[in-house]
């Protein structure tokens, strides 16, 4: 239900600020996106809260001197924001990351594996989880 709300809520605000804005690819581009720095956002906070999950990557990235930005988090809890709170300039990370973590409770962990082959990216997975739930 959630899902399906939030679906219905973005799709009206991208048809109201395409026509504002006069550009109809608004949608494609804001979708992309979403995928690319929400996914990112969201693959960060699993190894930043599990990176015991991932002991390849902390392996690899060990001597990565960015990784070390991240290490004092390791382990922790990463506090997402409070969707009425998050800032323009974060919201495709915040947002993104948000929506792979209920897609990840709504549907499991098989939308990894898809989430790429869509048009919609993300965005197209959240359509498929309200279908199946319907």
């Amino acid at each position: 239900a959630v899902l399906r709300r939030w679906l219905a809520a973005h799709r009206a605000r991208q048809q109201r600020f395409a026509r504002a804005l006069a550009w109809p690819e608004l949608a494609l581009w804001e979708d992309f996106e979403l995928y690319v720095e929400g996914l990112a956002r969201h693959v960060e906070n699993s190894f930043v809260v599990d990176a015991a999950r991932h002991p390849g990557a902390k392996a690899a990235l060990a001597g990565d001197p960015r990784y070390h930005a991240f290490a004092g988090l390791e382990g922790k809890l990463y506090v997402y924001p409070k969707y009425g709170r998050m800032r323009a300039q974060t919201w495709f990370y915040e947002m993104g990351a948000h929506l792979a973590r209920l897609l990840d409770r709504a549907v499991g962990s098989a939308w990894h594996q898809t989430v790429a082959n869509h048009p919609g990216f993300l965005v197209a997975e959240v359509q498929r989880a309200t279908r199946r739930s319907r």
